[in-house]
């Protein structure tokens, strides 16, 4: 995570196999450009409602999620990644 004050919630399955990230800005003060870079690509994001209802998409470049937070602000994103060779 770009910023310090960015604080993950929750990370957890979502539904239809993407994961679901929960993040909060923790200081009290807007943050612009944060940034959270994944090891898996990252094919779509959205931006969800609390119970995980996507409310609109959002550009992801070089499997980057790039977002701003207001004050005390608190976000959900469905994410869809993809790994690109299989775990044993």
């Amino acid at each position: 995570m770009s910023h310090s004050n960015i604080v993950t919630s929750a990370l957890k399955p979502g539904r239809d196999g993407g994961v679901v990230l929960r993040v909060y800005e923790a200081s009290g003060r807007r943050t612009e450009g944060v940034k959270i870079k994944f090891r898996f690509p990252l094919v779509s994001a959205h931006e969800t409602n609390l119970i995980e209802e996507a409310t609109r998409n959002l550009n992801v470049q070089n499997n980057t999620l790039e977002f701003d937070l207001g004050p005390f602000e608190i976000k959900t994103f469905s994410l869809d990644l993809r790994q690109t060779h299989k775990v044993e």
